[in-house]
């Protein structure tokens, strides 16, 4: 019995192995020739399966069967669509609402197909829950925003004007300077910033006022306060609808983490990048496992780094948590080229074409830097002017690191980019340019530091052109392997027979697969040299290199026949 489960565990292991090296090729095929196959087997690695539920409760209802659970959720989604009167609701600004409509459809329905178009989105809308293959009945949408579509957050800011008008009309809330910043608001996402309890408290109260008459109920449990520089103070608690809001050490506001130090997690977003590429590639990332570092790159680049850095542009960063990104970056970029940890760092990104997270994070500041110039009447554009005048040299302010990021590569200040804003494609362009020179002159003065580049060839384009080692693999397992060979004798990290002389004093006697004899090492006082290895010394294969062959004999018996690394082409 014991033996036939190892057997069978056996043959598992094997078609999973199978099934992984089959679609690791589909995978390197569609990275070249068809990019919507590409990235279908991406997302088809990312998903895990689905798995629903038996028993579903709503109320005091159970459903364990399927046509069950399918009325149940038709029932709540029929609740979630359908506007109730709450004994909190002001039905006043109701009934004006419905006059004030029809006084407006009446006006605007014969001047523009706008009009149309809106009511009609909103107008006879259905939806229908699926279920094991089946759907409900239709359920008539009453209420609500259509999520997802094009305009839903332009329809959200309507609504959210009244409330963002009556908070900064009570003069409540934060202030940098004589800007009002009480709410910042992003479509239906509002953070109360607030320099006292009063304070905060006074906008909820707004805020709750206003909800009542639009008859909108906001949920207590999911609203969270955090408290910056408040050591030692009393906070009172705050209330949203006689509802207790919970004060926490850290909460999430449009993806990003907020804290009490108001510092970013470095370590958390490490662990994402590195379990977002693991779950696309799991053990296929080393490249012994025939894996194109193209292709993996490609992955990195398109899927670990954004949720890597999503949001530290407008974070103030220390130097250590970009190390700390840099040094995660350059673990994966080994892993998937097969190098040593001793590799330059230079080689690293070079030989694969990528791009160093310091410079996509630079590229962000100055792009999010650009978007806030072009619109000149906002909020962010005065406070960027403020901190332009009052700003210390030294300081933390975002306007000091955008002095910091231009001057790197060579571009004009920012009070002249304010006066003169370009346009999107213009400043992509010059900084795209500027950030080529800047990263080619930085991999020319390191190739002249360290004598373990001197092989590399630096590409015209650095950052996008890989370089012709991984450029000329083909996309299968076995060039793959051989290409992280050539990767190795490149950066000189691939230790041949007459290196690990050099380091191991009783080296004395080496043994040669090809010729089964042993060679002494050379008289001249045990020293052994690139030009002369062990192998010069072997009578069987010095003929070769006698005739003169085109075929280096010491790098064929370094790389083939090494009785300590024995490697298979």
């Amino acid at each position: 019995m014991t033996a036939a489960k190892r057997i069978l565990r056996k043959a598992q292991r094997q078609a999973y192995a199978s099934q992984r090296e089959s679609t690791a090729g589909k995978i390197m095929k569609a990275s070249n020739s068809d990019t919507k196959l590409f990235y279908k087997l991406i997302n088809m690695q990312r998903k895990t399966p689905l798995i629903n539920t038996k028993i579903l409760k709503l109320n005091e209802k159970t459903a364990e069967d399927g046509p069950s659970i399918m009325n149940i959720w038709q029932e709540h989604f029929q609740q979630l669509a359908t506007p109730t009167i709450e004994e909190n609701f002001d039905t006043e600004k109701l009934e004006l609402v419905e006059i004030q409509n029809n006084i407006i459809e009446s006006i605007e329905r014969e001047k523009g197909k706008l009009w149309i178009l809106l009511r009609n989105l909103y107008k006879g809308m259905s939806i229908k829950v699926k279920w094991e293959g089946q759907c409900t009945e239709d359920v008539m949408v009453l209420q609500g925003i259509q999520q997802g579509a094009k305009l839903s957050t332009t329809l959200y800011k309507c609504y959210n004007n009244v409330i963002l008008d009556s908070i900064l009309k009570s003069g409540l809330g934060a202030c940098i300077g004589d800007i009002q910043v009480p709410a910042p608001t992003c479509a239906d996402d509002i953070a109360v910033l607030a320099n006292s309890t009063a304070d905060a408290q006074g906008i909820l109260d707004i805020v709750q006022h206003h909800t009542s008459r639009d008859l909108v109920k906001i949920n207590p449990t999911k609203s969270e306060a955090v408290l910056y520089n408040a050591k030692g103070s009393n906070i009172s608690t705050l209330k949203f609808e006689d509802n207790d809001i919970n004060i926490t050490n850290e909460t999430k506001h449009l993806g990003i983490k907020r804290n009490e130090q108001n510092r970013a997690n470095i370590s958390e977003r490490i662990r994402t990048g590195r379990a977002t590429i693991y779950s696309l590639l799991g053990a296929g990332l080393h490249v012994r496992r025939g894996f194109s570092p193209m292709v993996a790159y490609k992955l990195w680049r398109t899927y670990a780094v954004p949720r890597s850095i999503y949001g530290l542009e407008v974070m103030n960063l220390l130097a250590k948590e970009k190390d700390m990104l840099e040094l995660a970056e350059r673990k994966i970029l080994r892993q998937i080229q097969g190098l040593p940890n001793n590799t330059a760092n230079m080689a690293v990104y070079t030989l694969v074409g990528a791009e160093p997270i310091a410079i996509t994070l630079d590229k962000n500041v100055l792009t999010f830097f650009m978007n806030i110039v072009r619109n000149p009447g906002t909020i962010e554009c005065e406070i960027l002017r403020r901190q332009i005048v009052f700003s210390d040299q030294r300081g933390k302010d975002f306007i000091n690191r955008v002095e910091k990021t231009l001057s790197k590569y060579n571009l004009k200040s920012s009070s002249y980019y304010i006066e003169n804003p370009l346009n999107k494609m213009e400043w992509k362009r010059l900084v795209g340019i500027k950030i080529k020179e800047y990263w080619k002159n930085e991999c020319h003065n390191e190739k002249m530091e360290k004598t373990s580049l001197k092989y590399i060839e630096i590409q015209n384009n650095p950052l996008n052109e890989a370089h012709n080692i991984w450029k000329s693999v083909k996309n299968n397992s076995k060039d793959v392997k051989a290409g992280e060979i050539k990767a190795r004798i490149s950066t000189q990290t691939y230790i041949f027979q007459a290196k690990r002389a050099k380091f191991d004093p009783k080296f004395y006697l080496y043994f040669i697969s090809v010729c089964q004899v042993e060679i002494k090492p050379p008289s001249t006082g045990g020293v052994v040299t690139e030009r002369h290895p062990f192998s010069n010394h072997c009578e069987v294969v010095r003929h070769v290199s006698e005739k003169k062959f085109l075929f280096n004999t010491t790098l064929y018996i370094d790389i083939f026949c090494s009785y300590f690394a024995m490697l298979s082409l």
